[in-house]
Formats: structure tokens, C-alpha cells, sequence
């Protein structure tokens, strides 16, 4: 072996040979050195074997191990990659001489192992030669690796919605790649709108008369999808039935102020508003020829005569015009109701034919409106009559129609009616509170007040 020879400096600087090949190594002493009583051992070695550098001396470096230098060959280079949902390895393997290329994602553990990744998303892959016991090892460098999000689709369970006159409100399905926000919108919110729950998007009708709108459905980027082309859907809608095309169905519907009969939840989606419900679907001659609707609240919070009455109502109904196919109705402003010339003992029958709007209840009304809800089974077979004939609970009557009308609730007190008849002889019949439904003759002057509530008559 080549004459080593050991210089009092930081930094030792070995040169072994044996056969053809040599190896530098290297050592680092934490105090100075002397020149004489150092021993290596082995004397000799091979390449890779650790050589120990000793001295004797005091306060001076015990014992040194001598490793050779570590070197990158070729650095790892990242991968080109785009989300699979699978793992994926960020890099292509780099190369080292003297130790094992290892690398790591957060600069602290370290596997000779590939580092994978499945998200979208940007990755510091960390590398560097690890020398073991016998190479120095190289100190970390890194190099940045991109997962690309994969291209987003999105379909939906129908590329057109078609409303007939009994639909409000229809889904839609949407699928779609990733987990990104789906939002919804109409082209034109005052004929359809939309809500979004989870998945589905609901499409309500928003206007009653026959008219078109597209709704456009969208999806935004997700961690790991990009955002897809929006995609449509068309939608047509029938007009809705009216008053004078009222079916079974449409008992328990609102009437709004464009005449159309809306379910009972649509008050969320239209800008319609809503005055009634229907309450009897059918006709009863000079009545009514195709239902009758009460009103969702009372014409005031206060008791009133019946002359009274009817002025508020036509002050009411004024501000509460329904449309009909394009006929506005307010109030029939009073008219004599359920009047027999010649007799009184039967009030079914009205002096001329129906007159369609708002009026205060006949008796005739309010016989059907408890046939409607269920309070009677059926009109009596010798007619409505006047007197203290009780046809059902006021107190069943008036509950049933608080449900009806989503809880605008009646009074507790007496409700009349609109009942008058000629010959001197002025009447409000009325709902007593305590039960019963019966009618009395009176001059009808501020001493017999009433709570009113209006029907639309059609």
C-alpha cells in the first residue's frame, strides 16, 4: 500500500490503490492531528470496506471511518400523468454511484421504493444517494411532478321536460364525473325554475299559461376532474286549468290572480299570487256552473253588518282581481241571493243565472262548502231552508278550511253570509259559534255583526 502521510488540517484525504482501480475517500477530524501515532485498519482493503483511522494521543480525535463519496449519476425525472383514479408513479428512477438512489414526499421518509400518487394535484418528489455505512450519501435535491385532473363529463336523465295542465314540478338526473357543484338555471324563471338537491335538479312551473324555457345544467371543476361543457334540456308547458275547465283534481288547488289552479305548494315558485281554494268541484244551478272557491283569509279582521259587508268586499275584492282568460272577476257587488219570488221556504234557487267573482256566501255557498269538505254527505233532498236546520258543525267546517287554506285561520266568532231576500224582509244567516247554522229575520243594522268570508263563485 501506497506511504499515507497525515496532515494537521480538518479534512484528511485518503488515496487507496490495489490492482487497476482506485477510490478517493474522505474524513473529517473535530480537533487538529498530529503526525505521528495514527494506525489504519485495516492497512489494506477493499473497495466499499470501511477503513478506520486511529490515534493515540490525548484530546485528540479517537477514532474516524473513512467512506467513499456517493455521487447522483442520473436524476429521477417526473412523469407526464393524468388522474386515472389508480395510483400512479411520479417519477422514472434516477441512478447513483457508491449508495441506493431513495426518495420520499415529505423530505423525511425515505424508501428506495418509487413514490406513487392517485389525486390531481402538484407533488414534491424528494431524492438523494443514500450511502449506507460505507458512502457518504448525497443531501436531498427534488424535482416537481403534476398529476393533471382527468376531462369532466356530464348527462342527464332527460334532454326534455314536457308539463301537462296537472304537473308542477319534475326531475332531472344528473351524472357526472367527480364530486364538482351542480348548479341549474332557466332561461326564463318567471315560466320555470329550479332547485338543485344533491344530484337532482327539480324543475318547477312557474307560470300557468303555455310557454317554453331550457334549462341548462352545469357542473364546476373538482379536485380531480375538470369542468364539463354544460349541457340543456328543453321544457314546454301546457297552460293549466282555469275555474271554467275545473276537474275532481283540482279540489284543494289555488286559485290565482292570472285564474290558474295551482297545487298547494306552488306559492314557493310562482310570482302569482293566490286569493282562494277550491273547495266544491261541480255546478249547482244559477250557483255556480263549475266550482266554488273560498277565500284564504276573511275580508276583515273585524266584525261587520251586512250592508257593511258588502261594501268591504267590493273594497277587498278590487285589490284581489283574478283573471280568467283574460276576463278580470271582482265582486258581483251584492246581488240578491237565494230569493224565491213568491216564497221563502227553499233557498236554492237565485232570480237570475250565476254571477262569476267574488261575493259574500249564500247559504246556498255555504251548504256546498261543508258538502266539499266532508261536513255533510249531501244536500238535503227538500233543498236548503231557511230557520234553525243545523246541515253540520260550523266548528268541523271552520277547521276543515284552516287546513285548506295553509292556516290563514277563521275567527272564532259567528260567520254571516250575503243572504238577503226581498218583501221587506232582510236576513243574514249565519255559522254560530256554538255549532250551529241557522238563519234569523233582522233589519240588519249595526247590532247584528258578522266575520265574513268570501267565495269565488264560477
Amino acid at each position: 500500500m501506497k506511504r499515507i502521510k497525515f496532515i494537521s488540517i480538518l479534512a484528511l484525504l485518503l488515496t487507496m490503490t490495489q490492482g487497476a482501480w482506485a477510490q478517493t475517500y474522505t474524513a473529517t477530524f473535530a480537533t487538529g492531528s498530529g503526525e505521528t501515532g495514527w494506525t489504519i485498519n485495516p492497512a489494506s482493503g477493499v473497495e466499499g470496506t470501511s477503513v478506520t483511522v486511529s490515534y493515540s494521543g490525548e484530546n485528540k480525535v479517537k477514532s474516524v471511518t473513512v467512506k467513499g463519496i456517493s455521487a447522483v449519476t442520473s436524476a429521477p425525472t417526473a412523469n407526464n400523468l393524468t388522474y386515472t383514479g389508480s395510483a400512479q408513479a411520479l417519477v422514472t428512477a434516477g441512478t447513483a454511484t457508491y449508495g441506493t438512489m431513495v426518495y420520499s414526499l415529505d423530505g423525511e421518509t425515505y424508501s428506495d421504493a418509487i413514490p406513487t400518487a392517485t389525486n390531481a394535484g402538484n407533488y414534491t418528489v424528494y431524492y438523494k444517494v443514500d450511502g449506507g455505512t460505507d458512502y457518504t450519501g448525497t443531501t436531498a435535491q427534488t424535482v416537481n411532478v403534476t398529476i393533471n385532473k382527468a376531462t369532466g363529463s356530464l348527462s342527464l336523465s332527460t334532454s326534455s321536460l314536457s308539463f301537462t295542465a296537472d304537473d308542477f314540478s319534475q326531475d332531472i338526473t344528473v351524472t357526472r364525473s367527480g364530486d364538482g357543484a351542480i348548479t341549474a338555471t332557466s332561461s326564463n324563471e318567471a315560466v320555470a325554475k329550479v332547485t338543485v338537491s344533491g344530484n337532482v335538479v327539480t324543475v318547477h312551473r312557474a307560470w300557468g299559461a303555455q310557454s317554453s324555457a331550457t334549462i341548462t345544467v352545469s357542473v364546476a371543476a373538482s379536485d380531480d376532474f375538470t369542468a364539463p361543457a354544460d349541457v340543456t334540456c328543453s321544457y314546454t308547458q301546457a297552460k293549466m286549468r282555469t275555474p271554467g275547465e275545473c276537474t275532481s283534481a283540482d279540489k284543494g288547488r289555488f286559485l290565482g290572480q292570472w285564474g290558474y289552479l295551482w297545487p298547494k305548494d306552488a306559492a314557493a315558485y310562482t310570482d302569482e299570487k293566490l286569493y282562494a281554494v277550491v273547495a266544491y268541484v261541480g255546478s249547482c244551478a244559477n250557483y255556480f256552473d263549475k266550482c266554488l272557491c273560498i277565500a284564504l283569509e276573511d275580508i276583515s279582521d273585524s266584525k261587520l253588518p251586512n250592508a257593511t259587508a258588502h261594501t268591504t268586499l267590493a273594497s277587498w275584492a278590487s285589490s284581489r282581481d283574478v283573471n280568467v282568460n283574460a276576463t278580470h272577476y271582482q265582486t258581483d257587488n251584492g246581488g240578491v241571493y237565494d230569493y224565491v219570488n213568491g216564497g221563502e221556504s227553499t233557498y236554492k234557487t237565485r232570480t237570475s243565472g250565476v254571477v262569476k267573482g267574488w261575493r259574500l256566501p249564500t247559504v246556498c255557498d255555504w251548504a256546498y262548502l261543508m258538502l266539499g269538505y266532508g261536513v255533510i254527505n249531501a244536500i238535503p233532498s227538500g233543498g236548503i231552508t231557511h230557520g234553525s236546520t243545523v246541515w253540520g258543525s260550523f266548528v268541523s267546517l271552520r277547521t276543515a278550511i284552516d287546513n285548506a287554506t295553509g292556516g290563514t285561520s277563521m275567527k272564532t266568532g259567528d260567520y254571516g253570509c250575503g243572504t238577503c231576500y226581498a218583501d221587506n224582509h232582510n236576513s243574514t244567516w249565519h255559522m254560530a259559534s256554538s255549532g250551529t247554522w241557522f238563519g234569523a229575520n233582522e233589519n240588519l243594522d249595526a247590532s247584528w255583526i258578522y266575520y265574513y268570508r268570501a267565495v269565488f263563485a264560477y
